[in-house]
């Protein structure tokens, strides 16, 4: 299954386990997202650095032990 079609459940649980990584995660759903935006129209803003930029984040806190909330 393509990272991007995960539900949030599982994506999370692959993120706890260590088998993807929150910012492996985003840049899946970018690219996707940048794939289909011009046919779909669903973003009236969308920043992928932020993503980006909050998946790396998420990513240091998860390796120093922090809950994530995941």
């Amino acid at each position: 299954m393509a990272l991007n079609e995960m539900t949030a459940c599982a994506a999370a649980k692959a993120i706890r386990e260590g088998r993807i990584t929150s910012e492996a995660l985003v840049e899946a759903c970018v690219e996707r997202i940048s794939s289909r935006e011009k046919a779909v129209h669903a973003w009236v803003d969308f920043d992928g650095d932020r993503a980006f930029a909050q998946a790396r984040e998420a990513d240091l806190a998860l390796a120093r032990g922090e809950d994530c909330g995941l």
